[in-house]
């Protein structure tokens, strides 16, 4: 009898994995689709002449930039080797790809519990590509050029598809592992996971998983990994006078990123279609049952 329920469990996992393959190969062809514009993209230019940097110091060597604080350390580390030894626009290519493919499978994990079949998966994943595209009122994207918030947001998917299951400590761990990637991104999601899972609790009066020697160690585990993308950060600022760094901070919002950091610049229309969106899916969420 066991052995035929092991079986049956071989056979199902044989089932499976090629389904999940061809949807992985499937969802990444539609983010393709959807952020496949020439190479190099606007920030591909430093984020990988920085990866190759970052490997290969003397090239560039006296470039000011290149030489500055990075940010985004485990992009670098993962990359570099390969920014160093390739032309750049292959490198964005290959980490596009990259890319695209883990956005599809965090996607298809956090999606799975909701929509059991294929055809709605698909509808879903079309529907978020283009309203991350159309959607958006800060000039903020995740589907298209290589950098590291875009593994971060693969990430963050991840982390999603685990809070849906209820498994609070995995997902405290994904979004530790986002934020070794992008630490806005990745530490937002950590705020996110940890006021949801203790709402949940609340609402069903009993322990959150992390509350016990395995999951605090996920939880241990999460903030270890979430540190590596958290000091490079703190360490950019550390030692400078406070007018310094509140000047460095005017600049960053007012004059260089306003469109991304500054909502008196925005635009109307951008601001407009994005509070729409936001409306649609309250009243969505509200009629579903």
């Amino acid at each position: 009898m066991g052995q035929m329920e092991g079986e049956k469990t071989r056979y199902g996992f044989l089932n499976v994995v090629p389904l999940a393959l061809a949807e992985w190969a499937i969802f990444t062809c539609v983010f393709a689709v959807a952020g496949a514009w020439p190479a190099p993209d606007v920030n591909e230019g430093y984020y990988l002449a920085k990866a190759r940097h970052s490997v290969n110091p003397e090239w560039c060597e006296n470039d000011f930039f290149l030489n500055s604080e990075d940010a985004h350390g485990l992009f670098f580390l993962i990359l570099g080797p390969f920014a160093a030894s390739a032309k750049l626009s292959t490198a964005a290519w290959v980490g596009r790809w990259a890319g695209w493919l883990a956005l599809a499978v965090g996607f298809r994990h956090a999606v799975m519990q909701l929509f059991p079949s294929f055809l709605h998966r698909l509808f879903a994943i079309t529907m978020f590509s283009l309203a991350a595209r159309y959607t958006t009122m800060a000039g903020e994207w995740m589907i298209g050029g290589c950098e590291a918030k875009v593994f971060a947001w693969a990430l963050v998917l991840g982390a999603w598809g685990e809070g849906v299951r209820g498994r609070w400590a995995y997902a405290w761990l994904l979004s530790g592992a986002a934020t070794a990637f992008h630490p806005l991104v990745g530490g937002w999601m950590m705020i996110s996971i940890a006021f949801v899972a203790l709402i949940q609790s609340i609402k069903r009066r009993d322990q959150i998983d992390w509350l016990n020697l395995c999951g605090l160690s996920y939880v241990i585990a999460g903030l270890v990994v979430a540190f590596y993308g958290v000091w490079p950060a703190l360490q950019m600022s550390s030692g400078v006078a406070a007018d310094i760094r509140e000047q460095a901070a005017a600049i960053y919002v007012v004059d260089r990123l306003p469109h991304h950091l500054l909502p008196s610049s925005f635009q109307e229309s951008l601001v407009t279609r994005h509070l729409l969106a936001v409306i649609f899916c309250g009243v969505l969420y509200a009629a579903l049952p």
